[in-house]
C-alpha cells in the first residue's frame, strides 16, 4: 500500500497538482471510510487516488460490488433455522442453515454451493469445487467450526436424502433449484427482519462479498500483509484476475481508513524521513576508504552484507531498496536481520557478529549525519553479540597435505601451477586473498628466495620460501609464458586465478588424493586450512608463539593463540615443568573387624 502511495504521489505531481495539499485532502475525507458509519463515495483526494488505481488497471473500471454492511450473517442462519417446517422436505431447516452458512464461511457462489456432491468432501474435509465459472476448479480448506458443522448436517442428511448424492438434495432427491433458494433466502430475510425498508433487498452473493470483506479487514493493521492476503483471497474466492478481487478494497471500510492514514502521513513522511541511498553510497565510497583508509576487500565484505541487508530491509516492508530510509532500519529489523541470516542461509554465529559489527560501524557514521536518529541508532547499538562455542581448529596433518601436493599431473602445464599454487599457500600460511594477489614481481628465486605479500589491513611481510616450494615456483614460470596480467598465477584463460578457482583446484586435488589417503575421504577441505596447517606446524617446531604471529601476518598475537589450544604438545610441557607438592605417603591398614569378617566369609565358602 504504501508503495501504490509512493508511485501515486509521482503520479500527482505529473498531473500538477501539490502533492501536500491533496494529502491534507486526502486526510480530511478519512470520515468517509473510518467507522463505516457512511457508504458515500470517496471524494477529493480519495476519488483522485481511486482514479489513478483504476488508470494502472489496478482497479477494474466497473462497479464495485453491492454489499450490504447493515445486517448480519448471523442472524440469516437464525432465522433459516427457524423456517416452516414442511412434510415434503424435513430437512428443510437444517439443509438451508448449512447452504447459507457454508456460503457465508467460504465465499462459495450460490451455483458452486448448490452443485457440491459428496464425493467433492475430501478426506480432509476440503471442498472440491469443480467446473465452476470459466470451467476452473479449485480445493477450499473449511474452518474447524464449519467442519463441525457440516458433521452434523450430514448425520441428520443421511436419516431423510436417501441414495441421492447431491450434498443439497432437493424433495425429490435432485440438486436444488436456484429458484428456490432466492425464495427461500427471500422468505429467512423477512423472518429475520432485515431490511425491510429498502427497495433493493440482500442477496445471497451478498454473503460472498461480506465473507471477502471481513478476510480483509483482518489484514487492515498490518499493511505488509495485505498483498499476500489479495493473493490467497483471489485464490480462494475462484477469481481469474486479481483485479477483481481489489474491488472489496473501496468496500472495506478499515483498509480505505488505512490509506487515508497513511496518505494524511505521505507529505510529512517525504519531508521527515531520511534517504539512505546517499547515505549508503558516501558510507562505501569516501568514508571507508578515504577517511578511514580500508582496503578494497574490505569495502568489499561491508557492501555484500549491506547487500543482505537491504534485500531482508525491503522485501519485508514490501517496497524496493531504492525507496529504503534510515528509519527503515530500526533495531527489531536489524535483530530479525540477523535470525534470519543465521535460520534462512545457515550462517553461524560468528558471521552473524560480523554483520551486526558492520550495520553498527555504518551507524556510527550515520550519528554525526542525521542527530534525528540518534535515539533509533542508539538502540541497534545495544544489540549485543552473540556469544558461541569456539572448537578446536581444523588442520590437515603432514601426510595429507603430502598426498594432495602429490596429486596434480605435473606433465601438464595446469597440473605444475596447481602444485605451485598450493605450495605456496601452505609452505607461506597464506589466505586466499594473499595468494591470487600475488604479483610476479614481487617473487625473487635468486639466492635466498622469498615472497613479499600484502596481507590483510594492507600490511606486507616477505616470507622465505623452502626450497621444495622454490623448486615448484620454478617449474611453473617456466611454463607460465608471456601474460598480460601481473598476477603470478593464472586461469586456462590467462586471466588472474580468483578465489573460487582455487577453491575448485584444491577441492578437485583433495578428491584424487582421497584415494591414497583415506583420512581425507568425506572431508571438506578449505583453502583456509592449509594455513592453519602450516601454523600448527610452525608452532610445534618454533615453540614460539611470536614467530608464528609475525609468520601469518597476524596484528594481534591474541588471535594466533588460538592454535595453543590445539597443540597437545604445549600442555605436556607445561605439565612436565610444573614441580608436583610433596605429599605424605602412607598404607593402608584394614581394622581387626574387618579382617575377622573376610577371615569368616572365606572359612564359609570353603566349607560349603
Amino acid at each position: 500500500m504504501a508503495r501504490l502511495l509512493a508511485l501515486w504521489a509521482d503520479w500527482v505531481r505529473a498531473s500538477g497538482f501539490e502533492v501536500e495539499t491533496l494529502a491534507a485532502g486526502f486526510a480530511a475525507s478519512a470520515s468517509v471510510f473510518r467507522g463505516g458509519k457512511t457508504t458515500r463515495a470517496p471524494q477529493g483526494a480519495a476519488a483522485l487516488f481511486i482514479a489513478y488505481l483504476r488508470e494502472k488497471n489496478v482497479l477494474p473500471p466497473e462497479r464495485q460490488p453491492s454489499l450490504e454492511e447493515t445486517w448480519p450473517s448471523l442472524a440469516v442462519l437464525d432465522a433459516a433455522g427457524r423456517l416452516r417446517q414442511q412434510k415434503p422436505n424435513p430437512l428443510r431447516h437444517q439443509l438451508y442453515v448449512m447452504l447459507f452458512g457454508l456460503i457465508a464461511a467460504t465465499g462459495l457462489r450460490v451455483s458452486e454451493a448448490i452443485a457440491l456432491k459428496l464425493d467433492d468432501i475430501g478426506p480432509d474435509s476440503v471442498l472440491h469445487v469443480r467446473e465452476t465459472k470459466f470451467r476452473k476448479s479449485r480445493l477450499v480448506p473449511l474452518h474447524p467450526t464449519v467442519i463441525e458443522a457440516l458433521g452434523r448436517y450430514l448425520e441428520a442428511r443421511r436419516q431423510h436424502a436417501g441414495a441421492s448424492d447431491w450434498l443439497f438434495p432437493s424433495v425429490r432427491h435432485r440438486a436444488l433449484c436456484p429458484t428456490t433458494v432466492n425464495y427461500t433466502f427471500r422468505c429467512v430475510l423477512r423472518r429475520a427482519g432485515i431490511a425491510p425498508e429498502r427497495s433493493q433487498q440482500p442477496r445471497i452473493h451478498d454473503l460472498r462479498h461480506t465473507f471477502a470483506t471481513r478476510v480483509l479487514e483482518q489484514c487492515g493493521v498490518e499493511r505488509g500483509a495485505v498483498a499476500r492476503h489479495f493473493v490467497a483471497l483471489s485464490t480462494y474466492l475462484g477469481h481469474v484476475d486479481i483485479r477483481n478481487t481489489y474491488w472489496y478494497l473501496q468496500a472495506t471500510p478499515e483498509m480505505m481508513a488505512d490509506i487515508a492514514s497513511a496518505a494524511e502521513m505521505l507529505g510529512w513522511r517525504e519531508r521527515r524521513m531520511t534517504k539512505l541511498a546517499p547515505l549508503i553510497t558516501g558510507f562505501l565510497r569516501d568514508y571507508m576508504p578515504r577517511q578511514r583508509g580500508y582496503s578494497p576487500e574490505s569495502c568489499e565484505t561491508y557492501a555484500f552484507s549491506f547487500k543482505l541487508l537491504f534485500d531482508f530491509a525491503a522485501k519485508r516492508l514490501g517496497t524496493r531498496p531504492s525507496r529504503l530510509t534510515i528509519e527503515d532500519l530500526d533495531a527489531p529489523l536489524i535483530v530479525a536481520f540477523l535470525a534470519h541470516i543465521e535460520q534462512e542461509r545457515g550462517n553461524g554465529a560468528a558471521t552473524r557478529n560480523l554483520r551486526l559489527a558492520a550495520i553498527k560501524t555504518f551507524m556510527r557514521y550515520v550519528e554525526h549525519r542525521v542527530p534525528s536518529a540518534l535515539e533509533q541508532i542508539g538502540r541497534v547499538h545495544a544489540i549485543p553479540v552473540k556469544r558461541h562455542d569456539q572448537k578446536l581448529i581444523r588442520h590437515l596433518t603432514m601426510e595429507e597435505v603430502r598426498a594432495i601436493l602429490n596429486a596434480p599431473d605435473l606433465a601438464t602445464r595446469s597440473g605444475v601451477r596447481d602444485r605451485a599454487m598450493m605450495h605456496l599457500c601452505f609452505a607461506g600460511g597464506l589466505r586466499v586473498s594473499e595468494l591470487v594477489g600475488v604479483l610476479t614481481e614481487n617473487l625473487s628465486l635468486q639466492h635466498g628466495a622469498s615472497v613479499t605479500i600484502r596481507g590483510k589491513g594492507r600490511k606486507e611481510r616477505c616470507l622465505p620460501l623452502w626450497k621444495d616450494t622454490a623448486r615448484d615456483l620454478r617449474a611453473w614460470l617456466s611454463v607460465r609464458g608471456a601474460v598480460r596480467v601481473p598476477e603470478l598465477f593464472v586461469n586456462a584463460q590467462d586471466e588472474p586465478m580468483t578465489r573460487a578457482g582455487f577453491e575448485y583446484v584444491l577441492d578437485k586435488h583433495v578428491r584424487a588424493a582421497a584415494e591414497a589417503c583415506p583420512s581425507l575421504r568425506s572431508r571438506s577441505i578449505s583453502p583456509h586450512q592449509l594455513r592453519h596447517s602450516c601454523a600448527v606446524i610452525m608452532l610445534q617446531a618454533t615453540h614460539d608463539i611470536r614467530k608464528v604471529a609475525l609468520w601469518l601476518g597476524h596484528a594481534d598475537i591474541r588471535t594466533t593463540e588460538v592454535y595453543l589450544r590445539m597443540d597437545p604438545s604445549e600442555k605436556l610441557e607445561a605439565v612436565e615443568a610444573v614441580v608436583p607438592p610433596e605429599l605424605r605417603r602412607g598404607r593402608f591398614r584394614a581394622p581387626d573387624a574387618l579382617i575377622a569378617s573376610l577371615l569368616e566369609n572365606a572359612s564359609a565358602s570353603d566349607t560349603t
